[in-house]
């Protein structure tokens, strides 16, 4: 199979306009090794052709990040602003540092992000672009004081299971992995639904938990429309505890690991590493070009005409030279 670098008509054209000239040169020239030297210069011409064609030949590569469709879900919600992250920050800038880290373990793949407090939105769609999910990730505020009504750890299921189905319909042979980041504190009387949609569209992934067992405060927003004072109050003395059984429970419903986050670092221990491609059998159908073994022929052919003119040129000297002193 051919990819030619140019329109093939030019380069048949050109090839035979280059052809004529050399058979031409080749017949008048009075050469005693015309034969050879005409020989030789076909044979530029013929690779330098072969070169302008580009064969290919049907290879496979492994497909690894590039195939790989990440879809990150975070926890918004008021809990989040808690600072008991590396001591005094709040947990929040955990989840930055550690969405830092998955776009550089999984470069090259589409990344797609879903946030939720009372409501689930879908943030960022898939993109290649892992500079603008980052970007994302990095402005996420969680709703003002005064939109905080509670908030349920599965309020983003629905919509994560819409997007894996999507995703799988669209390309059910690229890896989708999920990653949830959250302290499971589930604050409405709810009981949450389970995960285990998750574990049929998912092919791995990782819970990751923001918290302590000791909890922290958890600073008041003053956006938005006014709030009862009392209720303010009682919040700003609230303690948010991170919710570990709730998380390990969803990482299990969902067949994905688990992972208490205290540091940035070290994700590489629950980051997905399995390899996906879109022939379905882990492997990418890809095109090599065969092009640089016609240049490795080219290169020969043309070292060996400037060594033969180099040497014609030495005896048309030495002939000269001869004459001269006759």
């Amino acid at each position: 199979m051919f990819s030619p670098l140019f329109p093939a008509l030019l380069a048949w054209l050109l090839v035979a306009a280059a052809a004529g000239l050399v058979v031409t040169a080749g017949v008048v020239s009075r050469l005693r090794d015309r034969w050879w030297s005409l020989g030789r210069r076909l044979g530029m011409v013929v690779l330098a052709f072969v070169v302008v064609m580009n064969p290919q030949s049907n290879g496979s590569l492994t497909a690894e990040a590039e195939a790989l469709d990440i879809f990150v879900v975070i926890d918004t919600s008021i809990s989040m602003t808690a600072t008991d992250w590396q001591e005094d920050q709040g947990r929040l800038v955990g989840v930055v540092a550690d969405c830092e880290e998955l776009a550089l373990l999984h470069a090259g793949a589409r990344f797609s992000l879903i946030t939720f407090d009372r409501l689930a939105s879908r943030r960022v769609g898939l993109t290649r672009d892992n500079a603008a999910f980052v970007s994302a990730v990095q402005t996420i505020k969680p709703p003002p004081e005064a939109y905080a009504g509670g908030t349920s750890i599965d309020a983003a299921l629905p919509l994560l299971v819409e997007v894996l189905e999507q995703a799988k319909q669209n390309d059910p042979t690229r890896g989708r992995v999920v990653y949830y980041l959250g302290d499971g504190e589930q604050t409405r009387s709810n009981e949450p639904e389970s995960f285990a949609a998750v574990k049929d569209l998912a092919d791995g992934g990782a819970v990751l938990g923001y918290g302590s067992e000791a909890g922290a405060r958890m600073p008041v927003s003053r956006g938005g429309a006014n709030t009862d004072n009392s209720t303010t109050n009682q919040r700003r003395q609230a303690v948010s505890k991170i919710d570990q059984p709730a998380l390990r429970t969803i990482a299990r419903q969902a067949g994905l690991e688990y992972q208490h986050r205290t540091k940035p670092g070290g994700l590489e221990k629950v980051a997905f590493t399995g390899s996906f491609a879109r022939d379905g059998d882990g492997q990418v159908q890809t095109k090599r070009s065969l092009a640089w073994l016609a240049a490795f022929g080219l290169l020969a052919l043309a070292a060996w005409e400037a060594a033969s003119q180099a040497a014609a040129y030495r005896r048309a000297s030495l002939l000269t030279r001869a004459a001269k002193e006759v």
